[in-house]
Protein backbone atom coordinates (compact mmCIF):
# COMPACT_ATOMS: atom_id res chain seq x y z
CA UNK A 1 0.00 0.00 0.00
CA UNK A 2 2.83 2.41 0.83
CA UNK A 3 4.58 1.60 -2.44
CA UNK A 4 1.32 2.17 -4.31
CA UNK A 5 0.93 5.62 -2.78
CA UNK A 6 4.49 6.48 -3.79
CA UNK A 7 4.11 5.44 -7.42
CA UNK A 8 0.61 6.92 -7.93
CA UNK A 9 1.50 10.22 -6.31
CA UNK A 10 4.50 10.57 -8.60
CA UNK A 11 2.56 9.78 -11.76
CA UNK A 12 -0.35 12.22 -11.27
CA UNK A 13 1.78 15.35 -11.68
CA UNK A 14 1.07 15.22 -15.42
CA UNK A 15 -2.18 17.05 -14.78
CA UNK A 16 -0.90 19.89 -12.59
CA UNK A 17 -0.29 22.63 -15.20
CA UNK A 18 2.55 24.31 -13.27
CA UNK A 19 5.66 25.21 -15.28
CA UNK A 20 8.13 26.51 -12.65
CA UNK A 21 11.70 25.18 -12.71
CA UNK A 22 12.88 22.62 -11.54
CA UNK A 23 9.35 21.53 -10.77
CA UNK A 24 8.39 22.52 -14.30
CA UNK A 25 11.08 20.26 -15.80
CA UNK A 26 9.79 17.29 -13.86
CA UNK A 27 6.21 18.08 -14.78
CA UNK A 28 7.01 18.48 -18.46
CA UNK A 29 8.82 15.14 -18.41
CA UNK A 30 5.76 13.44 -16.91
CA UNK A 31 3.56 15.10 -19.51
CA UNK A 32 5.82 13.91 -22.31
CA UNK A 33 5.95 10.39 -20.87
CA UNK A 34 2.19 10.12 -20.45
CA UNK A 35 1.65 11.49 -23.95
CA UNK A 36 3.97 8.80 -25.37
CA UNK A 37 2.02 5.99 -23.74
CA UNK A 38 -1.32 7.58 -24.69
CA UNK A 39 -0.29 7.87 -28.34
CA UNK A 40 0.89 4.25 -28.37
CA UNK A 41 -2.52 3.14 -27.11
CA UNK A 42 -4.35 5.30 -29.64
CA UNK A 43 -2.68 3.39 -32.48
CA UNK A 44 -4.74 0.36 -31.50
CA UNK A 45 -7.77 2.33 -32.76
CA UNK A 46 -10.06 0.95 -30.10
CA UNK A 47 -13.64 2.32 -30.14
CA UNK A 48 -15.01 4.67 -27.52
CA UNK A 49 -17.13 1.99 -25.85
CA UNK A 50 -17.58 4.17 -22.79
CA UNK A 51 -19.51 6.71 -24.87
CA UNK A 52 -21.72 3.97 -26.37
CA UNK A 53 -22.64 2.66 -22.95
CA UNK A 54 -22.99 6.16 -21.49
CA UNK A 55 -25.44 7.12 -24.26
CA UNK A 56 -27.32 3.85 -23.65
CA UNK A 57 -27.74 3.28 -27.37
CA UNK A 58 -25.93 0.14 -28.48
CA UNK A 59 -26.25 -3.46 -29.62
CA UNK A 60 -24.11 -6.20 -28.15
CA UNK A 61 -24.01 -9.97 -28.28
CA UNK A 62 -22.06 -12.67 -26.49
CA UNK A 63 -21.87 -16.38 -27.29
CA UNK A 64 -19.84 -18.87 -25.29
CA UNK A 65 -19.68 -22.49 -26.49
CA UNK A 66 -17.93 -25.63 -25.29
CA UNK A 67 -15.36 -27.10 -27.68
CA UNK A 68 -14.09 -30.02 -25.62
CA UNK A 69 -13.49 -31.48 -22.16
CA UNK A 70 -10.59 -33.79 -21.38
CA UNK A 71 -12.37 -37.10 -20.83
CA UNK A 72 -9.29 -38.67 -19.22
CA UNK A 73 -9.52 -36.27 -16.28
CA UNK A 74 -13.16 -37.05 -15.43
CA UNK A 75 -13.39 -40.75 -16.27
CA UNK A 76 -16.21 -40.40 -18.83
CA UNK A 77 -16.40 -39.82 -22.55
CA UNK A 78 -17.34 -36.11 -22.50
CA UNK A 79 -17.25 -35.56 -26.26
CA UNK A 80 -21.06 -35.61 -26.44
CA UNK A 81 -21.18 -32.34 -24.46
CA UNK A 82 -19.34 -30.48 -27.20
CA UNK A 83 -21.51 -27.70 -28.61
CA UNK A 84 -23.20 -26.77 -25.33
CA UNK A 85 -23.32 -23.03 -24.97
CA UNK A 86 -25.01 -19.79 -23.97
CA UNK A 87 -25.91 -16.88 -26.23
CA UNK A 88 -27.03 -13.39 -25.18
CA UNK A 89 -28.15 -10.45 -27.36
CA UNK A 90 -29.16 -6.95 -26.30
CA UNK A 91 -30.37 -4.01 -28.40
CA UNK A 92 -30.64 -0.88 -26.24
CA UNK A 93 -32.07 2.44 -27.38
CA UNK A 94 -32.70 4.28 -24.14
CA UNK A 95 -33.22 7.75 -25.74
CA UNK A 96 -36.15 6.28 -27.75
CA UNK A 97 -37.18 4.15 -24.73
CA UNK A 98 -36.85 0.81 -26.52
CA UNK A 99 -34.96 -2.35 -25.64
CA UNK A 100 -34.84 -5.95 -26.80
CA UNK A 101 -32.94 -8.76 -25.06
CA UNK A 102 -32.69 -12.52 -25.48
CA UNK A 103 -30.72 -15.21 -23.67
CA UNK A 104 -30.57 -18.77 -25.04
CA UNK A 105 -28.95 -21.98 -23.86
CA UNK A 106 -28.15 -24.22 -26.81
CA UNK A 107 -26.62 -27.56 -27.72
CA UNK A 108 -25.15 -27.67 -31.22
CA UNK A 109 -28.00 -26.61 -33.56
CA UNK A 110 -30.76 -27.07 -30.95
CA UNK A 111 -32.02 -24.34 -28.62
CA UNK A 112 -32.59 -25.80 -25.14
CA UNK A 113 -34.19 -22.85 -23.36
CA UNK A 114 -34.70 -19.18 -24.25
CA UNK A 115 -35.84 -16.06 -22.47
CA UNK A 116 -36.96 -13.01 -24.44
CA UNK A 117 -37.78 -9.50 -23.25
CA UNK A 118 -38.96 -6.44 -25.17
CA UNK A 119 -39.51 -2.96 -23.72
CA UNK A 120 -41.35 -0.15 -25.48
CA UNK A 121 -41.84 2.86 -23.26
CA UNK A 122 -43.61 1.68 -20.13
CA UNK A 123 -44.80 -1.53 -21.80
CA UNK A 124 -42.73 -4.60 -20.98
CA UNK A 125 -43.14 -7.88 -22.89
CA UNK A 126 -41.57 -11.24 -22.13
CA UNK A 127 -41.63 -14.82 -23.33
CA UNK A 128 -40.07 -18.23 -22.74
CA UNK A 129 -40.92 -19.82 -26.12
CA UNK A 130 -40.50 -23.41 -24.91
CA UNK A 131 -43.03 -22.81 -22.10
CA UNK A 132 -45.30 -20.22 -23.68
CA UNK A 133 -45.62 -21.67 -27.16
CA UNK A 134 -44.02 -18.67 -28.82
CA UNK A 135 -46.57 -16.23 -27.36
CA UNK A 136 -45.39 -12.81 -26.12
CA UNK A 137 -47.05 -11.50 -22.94
CA UNK A 138 -46.82 -7.97 -21.60
CA UNK A 139 -47.89 -5.43 -19.00
CA UNK A 140 -47.72 -1.69 -18.48
CA UNK A 141 -45.19 -1.19 -15.71
CA UNK A 142 -46.47 2.32 -14.91
CA UNK A 143 -49.98 1.11 -14.13
CA UNK A 144 -49.04 -2.43 -13.10
CA UNK A 145 -50.06 -2.14 -9.45
CA UNK A 146 -53.43 -0.51 -10.19
CA UNK A 147 -54.18 -3.00 -12.98
CA UNK A 148 -53.42 -5.98 -10.74
CA UNK A 149 -55.46 -4.50 -7.88
CA UNK A 150 -58.44 -4.09 -10.22
CA UNK A 151 -57.99 -7.66 -11.53
CA UNK A 152 -57.55 -9.43 -8.20
CA UNK A 153 -59.10 -7.09 -5.64
CA UNK A 154 -55.81 -7.05 -3.70
CA UNK A 155 -55.38 -3.40 -2.71
CA UNK A 156 -51.92 -4.04 -1.23
CA UNK A 157 -50.37 -3.89 -4.71
CA UNK A 158 -52.12 -0.71 -5.79
CA UNK A 159 -49.63 2.02 -6.67
CA UNK A 160 -46.84 -0.46 -7.39
CA UNK A 161 -45.04 0.61 -10.56
CA UNK A 162 -41.69 1.19 -12.17
CA UNK A 163 -40.20 2.53 -15.39
CA UNK A 164 -37.48 0.32 -16.86
CA UNK A 165 -35.64 3.19 -18.55
CA UNK A 166 -35.76 5.37 -15.44
CA UNK A 167 -34.39 2.35 -13.58
CA UNK A 168 -31.55 1.96 -16.09
CA UNK A 169 -30.73 5.65 -15.81
CA UNK A 170 -30.73 5.39 -12.02
CA UNK A 171 -28.16 2.58 -11.93
CA UNK A 172 -25.93 4.07 -14.63
CA UNK A 173 -22.60 5.56 -13.48
CA UNK A 174 -22.08 9.31 -13.48
CA UNK A 175 -20.66 11.20 -16.43
CA UNK A 176 -16.96 10.21 -16.65
CA UNK A 177 -16.08 13.79 -17.62
CA UNK A 178 -17.12 14.95 -14.14
CA UNK A 179 -14.84 12.35 -12.57
CA UNK A 180 -11.99 13.33 -14.89
CA UNK A 181 -12.38 17.01 -13.97
CA UNK A 182 -12.37 16.18 -10.25
CA UNK A 183 -9.26 14.02 -10.62
CA UNK A 184 -7.42 16.74 -12.57
CA UNK A 185 -8.28 19.26 -9.85
CA UNK A 186 -6.96 16.95 -7.12
CA UNK A 187 -3.80 16.22 -9.11
CA UNK A 188 -3.14 19.91 -9.68
CA UNK A 189 -3.47 20.64 -5.97
CA UNK A 190 -1.12 17.77 -5.12
CA UNK A 191 1.57 18.99 -7.51
CA UNK A 192 1.21 22.57 -6.26
CA UNK A 193 2.14 21.35 -2.77
CA UNK A 194 5.23 19.44 -3.97
CA UNK A 195 8.76 20.73 -3.52
CA UNK A 196 11.30 19.78 -6.20
CA UNK A 197 15.06 20.31 -6.33
CA UNK A 198 17.75 19.04 -8.65
CA UNK A 199 20.31 16.88 -6.88
CA UNK A 200 22.72 16.04 -9.70
CA UNK A 201 23.31 13.60 -12.56
CA UNK A 202 23.67 9.83 -12.68
CA UNK A 203 24.18 7.05 -15.20
CA UNK A 204 21.39 4.61 -14.40
CA UNK A 205 20.68 1.12 -15.72
CA UNK A 206 17.17 1.42 -17.16
CA UNK A 207 15.74 -1.92 -18.27
CA UNK A 208 19.19 -3.18 -19.19
CA UNK A 209 20.55 -0.02 -20.85
CA UNK A 210 22.93 2.49 -19.25
CA UNK A 211 21.16 5.85 -19.39
CA UNK A 212 22.48 9.31 -18.47
CA UNK A 213 19.88 11.01 -16.28
CA UNK A 214 19.25 14.24 -14.39
CA UNK A 215 18.14 13.51 -10.82
CA UNK A 216 15.45 15.48 -8.98
CA UNK A 217 14.22 15.03 -5.42
CA UNK A 218 10.50 15.57 -4.86
CA UNK A 219 8.82 16.01 -1.49
CA UNK A 220 5.03 15.85 -1.07
CA UNK A 221 3.84 16.83 2.45
CA UNK A 222 1.72 14.42 4.46
CA UNK A 223 -1.13 16.96 4.73
CA UNK A 224 -1.25 17.32 0.94
CA UNK A 225 -1.36 13.53 0.53
CA UNK A 226 -4.17 13.28 3.07
CA UNK A 227 -6.16 15.99 1.24
CA UNK A 228 -5.52 14.22 -2.06
CA UNK A 229 -6.83 10.89 -0.75
CA UNK A 230 -9.96 12.63 0.58
CA UNK A 231 -10.61 14.40 -2.73
CA UNK A 232 -10.08 11.22 -4.76
CA UNK A 233 -12.37 9.19 -2.50
CA UNK A 234 -15.02 11.92 -2.72
CA UNK A 235 -14.74 12.07 -6.52
CA UNK A 236 -15.03 8.29 -6.89
CA UNK A 237 -17.89 8.10 -4.42
CA UNK A 238 -19.75 10.80 -6.36
CA UNK A 239 -19.17 8.95 -9.64
CA UNK A 240 -20.38 5.65 -8.20
CA UNK A 241 -22.76 6.75 -5.44
CA UNK A 242 -24.31 3.37 -4.68
CA UNK A 243 -26.55 4.77 -1.94
CA UNK A 244 -28.09 7.30 -4.34
CA UNK A 245 -28.17 4.70 -7.13
CA UNK A 246 -30.22 2.22 -5.13
CA UNK A 247 -32.45 4.90 -3.66
CA UNK A 248 -33.23 6.27 -7.14
CA UNK A 249 -33.88 2.75 -8.42
CA UNK A 250 -36.35 1.96 -5.63
CA UNK A 251 -37.96 5.38 -5.96
CA UNK A 252 -38.55 4.70 -9.67
CA UNK A 253 -40.38 1.53 -8.59
CA UNK A 254 -42.87 3.57 -6.58
CA UNK A 255 -41.56 2.59 -3.14
CA UNK A 256 -42.23 4.96 -0.25
CA UNK A 257 -39.42 6.89 1.44
CA UNK A 258 -39.90 5.01 4.70
CA UNK A 259 -39.57 1.65 2.95
CA UNK A 260 -36.49 2.84 1.07
CA UNK A 261 -34.90 4.15 4.28
CA UNK A 262 -35.55 0.82 6.01
CA UNK A 263 -34.04 -1.24 3.17
CA UNK A 264 -30.98 1.00 2.90
CA UNK A 265 -30.42 0.85 6.67
CA UNK A 266 -30.44 -2.94 6.44
CA UNK A 267 -27.97 -2.87 3.54
CA UNK A 268 -25.49 -0.85 5.58
CA UNK A 269 -22.83 1.58 4.38
CA UNK A 270 -22.62 1.54 0.58
CA UNK A 271 -19.72 3.98 0.28
CA UNK A 272 -17.06 1.54 -0.96
CA UNK A 273 -14.62 4.25 -2.00
CA UNK A 274 -15.08 6.10 1.27
CA UNK A 275 -14.00 2.96 3.14
CA UNK A 276 -11.03 2.59 0.78
CA UNK A 277 -10.14 6.22 1.40
CA UNK A 278 -10.14 5.62 5.18
CA UNK A 279 -7.73 2.71 4.71
CA UNK A 280 -5.45 4.83 2.50
CA UNK A 281 -5.49 7.61 5.09
CA UNK A 282 -4.09 5.18 7.64
CA UNK A 283 -1.31 4.36 5.20
CA UNK A 284 -0.61 8.06 4.62
CA UNK A 285 -0.11 8.51 8.38
CA UNK A 286 2.41 5.66 8.34
CA UNK A 287 4.28 7.02 5.30
CA UNK A 288 4.29 10.67 6.37
CA UNK A 289 5.91 13.09 3.93
CA UNK A 290 6.53 11.34 0.61
CA UNK A 291 10.13 11.55 -0.59
CA UNK A 292 10.72 10.58 -4.25
CA UNK A 293 13.73 10.56 -6.54
CA UNK A 294 12.82 11.25 -10.18
CA UNK A 295 15.27 10.52 -13.01
CA UNK A 296 14.87 12.33 -16.35
CA UNK A 297 16.50 11.58 -19.70
CA UNK A 298 15.89 13.27 -23.08
CA UNK A 299 12.84 15.01 -21.64
CA UNK A 300 11.24 11.74 -20.46
CA UNK A 301 10.88 10.16 -17.04
CA UNK A 302 13.30 7.23 -16.94
CA UNK A 303 12.78 6.17 -13.32
CA UNK A 304 10.94 7.01 -10.10
CA UNK A 305 12.32 5.63 -6.83
CA UNK A 306 11.08 5.62 -3.26
CA UNK A 307 12.32 4.06 -0.06
CA UNK A 308 11.26 4.41 3.56
CA UNK A 309 11.00 2.54 6.82
CA UNK A 310 7.47 1.30 7.39
CA UNK A 311 6.63 -0.19 10.80
CA UNK A 312 10.30 -0.99 11.33
CA UNK A 313 10.85 -2.57 7.90
CA UNK A 314 12.72 -0.99 5.01
CA UNK A 315 10.52 -0.80 1.90
CA UNK A 316 11.74 0.16 -1.58
CA UNK A 317 9.91 0.76 -4.86
CA UNK A 318 11.37 1.58 -8.26
CA UNK A 319 9.62 2.20 -11.58
CA UNK A 320 11.72 2.15 -14.78
CA UNK A 321 10.46 3.44 -18.13
CA UNK A 322 12.24 3.14 -21.49
CA UNK A 323 15.66 1.70 -22.18
CA UNK A 324 14.86 0.05 -25.52
CA UNK A 325 14.70 1.44 -29.04
CA UNK A 326 11.24 2.92 -28.37
CA UNK A 327 10.51 4.61 -25.05
CA UNK A 328 7.12 2.92 -24.53
CA UNK A 329 8.40 -0.60 -25.22
CA UNK A 330 10.10 -1.34 -21.89
CA UNK A 331 8.61 -1.03 -18.40
CA UNK A 332 9.64 -2.60 -15.10
CA UNK A 333 8.60 -2.25 -11.47
CA UNK A 334 10.55 -3.54 -8.46
CA UNK A 335 9.26 -3.81 -4.90
CA UNK A 336 11.56 -4.89 -2.03
CA UNK A 337 10.96 -5.49 1.66
CA UNK A 338 12.52 -7.70 4.34
CA UNK A 339 14.65 -9.60 1.84
CA UNK A 340 11.64 -10.29 -0.41
CA UNK A 341 11.51 -8.94 -3.94
CA UNK A 342 8.70 -8.67 -6.48
CA UNK A 343 9.59 -7.73 -10.05
CA UNK A 344 7.28 -6.91 -12.95
CA UNK A 345 8.91 -6.67 -16.38
CA UNK A 346 7.15 -5.77 -19.61
CA UNK A 347 8.65 -5.55 -23.09
CA UNK A 348 7.48 -5.78 -26.68
CA UNK A 349 6.28 -3.54 -29.47
CA UNK A 350 3.83 -1.50 -27.37
CA UNK A 351 3.53 1.23 -29.99
CA UNK A 352 3.13 -1.14 -32.95
CA UNK A 353 6.08 0.35 -34.83
CA UNK A 354 6.24 -2.93 -36.76
CA UNK A 355 2.49 -2.76 -37.37
CA UNK A 356 1.79 -5.43 -34.74
CA UNK A 357 1.16 -4.84 -31.04
CA UNK A 358 3.10 -7.27 -28.85
CA UNK A 359 3.72 -7.50 -25.12
CA UNK A 360 5.58 -9.97 -22.96
CA UNK A 361 5.10 -9.46 -19.23
CA UNK A 362 6.41 -11.49 -16.30
CA UNK A 363 5.83 -11.12 -12.57
CA UNK A 364 8.39 -12.84 -10.33
CA UNK A 365 8.58 -12.98 -6.57
CA UNK A 366 8.18 -15.32 -3.59
CA UNK A 367 5.51 -17.16 -5.57
CA UNK A 368 5.16 -18.96 -8.88
CA UNK A 369 6.13 -16.80 -11.85
CA UNK A 370 3.19 -15.34 -13.79
CA UNK A 371 3.73 -14.58 -17.46
CA UNK A 372 1.63 -12.98 -20.19
CA UNK A 373 2.29 -13.09 -23.94
CA UNK A 374 0.01 -10.85 -26.06
CA UNK A 375 -0.12 -10.24 -29.83
CA UNK A 376 -2.55 -8.17 -31.93
CA UNK A 377 -2.21 -7.36 -35.62
CA UNK A 378 -4.85 -4.68 -36.48
CA UNK A 379 -4.42 -5.23 -40.22
CA UNK A 380 -4.07 -8.99 -40.05
CA UNK A 381 -6.67 -11.38 -41.32
CA UNK A 382 -7.74 -14.57 -39.57
CA UNK A 383 -6.16 -15.29 -36.18
CA UNK A 384 -4.78 -11.76 -35.76
CA UNK A 385 -5.12 -11.95 -31.95
CA UNK A 386 -3.55 -14.24 -29.36
CA UNK A 387 -2.98 -14.05 -25.62
CA UNK A 388 -1.44 -16.59 -23.27
CA UNK A 389 -1.43 -16.19 -19.48
CA UNK A 390 0.59 -18.79 -17.57
CA UNK A 391 1.31 -19.59 -13.92
CA UNK A 392 4.56 -21.49 -13.84
CA UNK A 393 4.14 -25.17 -13.04
CA UNK A 394 0.36 -24.93 -12.65
CA UNK A 395 -1.32 -24.11 -15.92
CA UNK A 396 -2.28 -21.53 -18.47
CA UNK A 397 -5.13 -19.79 -20.26
CA UNK A 398 -4.56 -19.59 -24.03
CA UNK A 399 -6.72 -17.53 -26.40
CA UNK A 400 -6.57 -17.34 -30.19
CA UNK A 401 -8.88 -15.71 -32.68
CA UNK A 402 -9.74 -12.53 -34.48
CA UNK A 403 -10.16 -8.98 -33.16
CA UNK A 404 -11.63 -6.25 -35.37
CA UNK A 405 -12.13 -2.70 -34.13
CA UNK A 406 -13.46 0.44 -35.74
CA UNK A 407 -14.35 3.91 -34.52
CA UNK A 408 -17.54 2.80 -32.80
CA UNK A 409 -17.61 -1.02 -32.81
CA UNK A 410 -15.65 -4.02 -31.60
CA UNK A 411 -15.78 -7.64 -32.73
CA UNK A 412 -13.89 -10.37 -30.89
CA UNK A 413 -14.09 -13.95 -32.16
CA UNK A 414 -12.02 -16.46 -30.22
CA UNK A 415 -12.04 -19.88 -31.87
CA UNK A 416 -10.05 -21.48 -29.09
CA UNK A 417 -9.90 -20.58 -25.38
CA UNK A 418 -7.97 -23.37 -23.71
CA UNK A 419 -7.50 -23.97 -20.00
CA UNK A 420 -4.45 -26.12 -19.39
CA UNK A 421 -3.07 -27.72 -16.22
CA UNK A 422 0.23 -29.54 -15.85
CA UNK A 423 0.72 -29.44 -19.60
CA UNK A 424 -2.68 -31.03 -20.39
CA UNK A 425 -5.71 -29.28 -21.86
CA UNK A 426 -8.58 -29.47 -19.37
CA UNK A 427 -11.33 -27.67 -21.26
CA UNK A 428 -11.68 -25.60 -24.42
CA UNK A 429 -14.25 -22.96 -25.34
CA UNK A 430 -15.05 -20.62 -28.19
CA UNK A 431 -16.39 -17.10 -27.68
CA UNK A 432 -17.89 -14.40 -29.89
CA UNK A 433 -18.47 -10.86 -28.64
CA UNK A 434 -19.74 -7.85 -30.59
CA UNK A 435 -20.67 -4.32 -29.55
CA UNK A 436 -21.57 -1.30 -31.65
CA UNK A 437 -24.27 1.29 -32.36
CA UNK A 438 -27.85 0.13 -31.85
CA UNK A 439 -29.10 -1.83 -34.86
CA UNK A 440 -32.72 -1.01 -34.03
CA UNK A 441 -35.42 -2.60 -31.90
CA UNK A 442 -38.32 -4.45 -33.49
CA UNK A 443 -41.77 -3.34 -32.29
CA UNK A 444 -43.92 -5.75 -30.32
CA UNK A 445 -45.95 -7.98 -32.66
CA UNK A 446 -49.68 -7.30 -32.87
CA UNK A 447 -50.31 -10.78 -31.48
CA UNK A 448 -48.65 -9.84 -28.15
CA UNK A 449 -51.09 -10.21 -25.25
CA UNK A 450 -51.32 -7.76 -22.34
CA UNK A 451 -51.76 -9.70 -19.10
CA UNK A 452 -53.65 -6.87 -17.42
CA UNK A 453 -56.27 -6.93 -20.22
CA UNK A 454 -56.99 -10.67 -19.86
CA UNK A 455 -59.89 -12.14 -17.94
CA UNK A 456 -59.40 -14.56 -15.06
CA UNK A 457 -60.51 -17.44 -17.30
CA UNK A 458 -58.00 -16.46 -19.96
CA UNK A 459 -55.24 -16.28 -17.37
CA UNK A 460 -56.09 -19.75 -16.08
CA UNK A 461 -56.07 -21.10 -19.63
CA UNK A 462 -52.60 -19.59 -20.18
CA UNK A 463 -51.43 -21.17 -16.93
CA UNK A 464 -52.63 -24.62 -18.05
CA UNK A 465 -50.89 -24.18 -21.42
CA UNK A 466 -47.62 -23.20 -19.75
CA UNK A 467 -47.83 -26.18 -17.40
CA UNK A 468 -48.43 -28.59 -20.29
CA UNK A 469 -45.65 -27.04 -22.38
CA UNK A 470 -43.23 -27.23 -19.45
CA UNK A 471 -43.93 -30.93 -18.90
CA UNK A 472 -43.51 -31.62 -22.61
CA UNK A 473 -40.24 -29.66 -22.68
CA UNK A 474 -38.86 -31.58 -19.68
CA UNK A 475 -39.63 -34.89 -21.39
CA UNK A 476 -38.00 -33.73 -24.63
CA UNK A 477 -34.87 -32.57 -22.79
CA UNK A 478 -34.58 -35.85 -20.90
CA UNK A 479 -34.93 -37.81 -24.15
CA UNK A 480 -32.35 -35.59 -25.88
CA UNK A 481 -29.78 -36.00 -23.12
CA UNK A 482 -30.44 -39.73 -22.89
CA UNK A 483 -29.88 -40.17 -26.63
CA UNK A 484 -26.75 -38.01 -26.84
CA UNK A 485 -24.90 -38.91 -23.63
CA UNK A 486 -23.26 -42.16 -22.53
CA UNK A 487 -25.56 -44.00 -20.14
CA UNK A 488 -23.37 -43.62 -17.03
CA UNK A 489 -22.76 -39.93 -17.68
CA UNK A 490 -26.47 -39.32 -18.26
CA UNK A 491 -27.48 -40.85 -14.93
CA UNK A 492 -24.69 -39.06 -13.07
CA UNK A 493 -25.67 -35.68 -14.50
CA UNK A 494 -29.42 -36.11 -14.19
CA UNK A 495 -29.83 -38.17 -11.03
CA UNK A 496 -26.51 -38.09 -9.22
CA UNK A 497 -25.53 -41.59 -10.33
CA UNK A 498 -28.68 -43.31 -8.95
CA UNK A 499 -30.34 -45.54 -11.53
CA UNK A 500 -32.03 -48.91 -11.72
Amino acid sequence: GAALIAIVAALVVVFSGMLASPKGKVEKAFQKSFAAFAQAGEKMEMPDLEKLVQDQKYSQSLALGLNSINSMLVGYDMSALEGLGLRMDVDMDSPDRKMEAEMTAYWAADDLLSFQMLADGSELYFSIPQFMGGELYGLDTKTMGDDLADMTGDESVRGLSFDLFELIAAVSPADPKELEAAVKKANKALMASAEVERTGSETLSVNGKDTKTSVFHMTIPEDALADYVDEMAEALSAAMDYDKMYRDAMKSMGMSKSDIDYIMSEMGDMDVYGALGDAMQQMVKIVGDLELDVYLSNGYVSAVMWEDKIVGSKVEAALYLGGGKEYVDDISLELKSEGQKIVLESSGDHGAKSGVFTDETTIRGPFRTISSDYRYDPKGGKDNFSWEIEIQGLGSLDMEGNLNASKDSLELHLDDISVKAMGMEVVSFQMDYDIGPCKGVDPAPKSARMITEMSEAQLMEVGYEIEANTERWAEEMEAMFMNRLPRELFWDLMYGGYYY
